[in-house]
């Protein structure tokens, strides 16, 4: 690369560079990078680049190297986080080129989620141990209670135990419920290309005893292929074949799993012939704790859905639901083909 080269180079680039000798002189910088740094252009020619990041000092010798987050010093002494791409030397031009990017963004949402995440963790652990303890005494007391008193005990007083019992498990199931959301969010995601119909296929076995029992069926059309953390998107199919079986109707149960791929999207509908809900509840049907029935009528907390949401969210997808009261719901999922996730 000759010098004219290297010139033109820095004048059209939009992001910031650095032309950087052996040894970690700064020669030349555009103005995206004199900027980053708060610099008019040429204020940085002769500079040491470890006057603007100091903690690479000693790394410009030439090798490539590339740093994220590195504490970057700007001339009114605030400090932003930098990311760092360093090539190796040019030989015409005799300088290695160095990108910069403001990465203070990124770096203040990975502190929040590392603080969000350490919080959820002490939630999980109080809730754990100082909510559900009280509630398996208040179960175990009126167990006991019922037990020491047979034959004693008037119809009305057992009602009562019957009602603490009852309401002290629904409770317990709430409880595991925010435990089972909170634990999700630390969930790490590791993704790798997997054909979704053998994901499907695994969920839809997980539940051929309920099928069997309610003489329902899935049937799942060939489906395309995406980047997911196997583990969670079989449990997403799982979540919404155990919803299709818990609404289900008076009719055997039917539920159809196709999908297709569009450019770099691929897309997944999960429909039945259940119980369906009206296009009020299509958002609320996502929501925590979300019921759209009333409690005891059917079974479970409104915890899965709300789950799932988060999961395809994670994988940078998005889940809408449609349906009809009386005549099923339908779950559209759609997902990037190659995942935005990082391991």
């Amino acid at each position: 690369m000759t010098n004219e080269h290297l010139d033109a180079v820095l004048a059209t680039c939009p992001v910031g560079l650095l032309a950087v000798a052996r040894g970690g002189e700064i020669r030349r910088a555009n103005e995206p990078a004199a900027a980053l740094f708060g610099f008019a252009s040429g204020e940085l020619d002769g500079v040491a680049v470890a006057a603007l990041l100091p903690g690479l000092a000693g790394r410009f010798d030439g090798a490539a190297f590339e740093a994220r987050g590195e504490p970057g010093l700007r001339r009114d002494g605030a400090v932003l986080a930098v990311d760092v791409a360093a090539a190796g030397p040019d030989a015409g031009a005799g300088v290695a080129l160095v990108s910069v990017h403001d990465a203070t963004a990124r770096a203040t949402a990975e502190a929040s989620r590392a603080r969000l995440e350490g919080d959820l963790a002490d939630l999980a652990r109080a809730v754990s141990h100082d909510v559900r303890a009280p509630l398996r005494h208040i179960q175990g007391f009126a167990t006991a209670i019922e037990e020491d008193c047979a034959g004693r005990m008037p119809d009305e007083t057992k009602r009562y135990l019957e009602r603490i019992r009852s309401a002290s498990a629904q409770m317990d199931m709430l409880v595991q419920g925010l435990l089972r959301v909170a634990r999700s969010e630390r969930d790490r995601t590791m993704t790798v290309d997997m054909d979704l119909g053998r994901l499907a296929d695994d969920a839809r076995a997980q539940h051929a005893g309920a099928l069997t029992a309610s003489g329902g069926e899935i049937a799942i059309a060939p489906l395309p292929t995406a980047s997911v953390d196997v583990g969670q998107l079989r449990r997403v199919f799982a979540e919404l074949f155990d919803n299709a079986i818990k609404f289900r109707g008076e009719a055997p149960l039917r539920v159809d799993v196709a999908g297709g791929a569009d450019g770099p999207w691929v897309t997944v509908s999960v429909s039945d012939n259940g119980v369906g809900f009206g296009p009020r509840d299509f958002e609320r049907i996502f929501a925590i704790f979300g019921r759209l029935h009333a409690p005891g009528r059917y079974p479970g907390v409104g915890v899965g859905l709300s789950w799932v949401k988060r999961v395809i969210e994670r994988h940078g997808g998005t889940i809408t639901a449609s349906g009809e009261a009386g005549r099923g719901a339908r779950f559209t999922i759609r997902l990037p083909r190659v995942s935005p996730l990082t391991s």
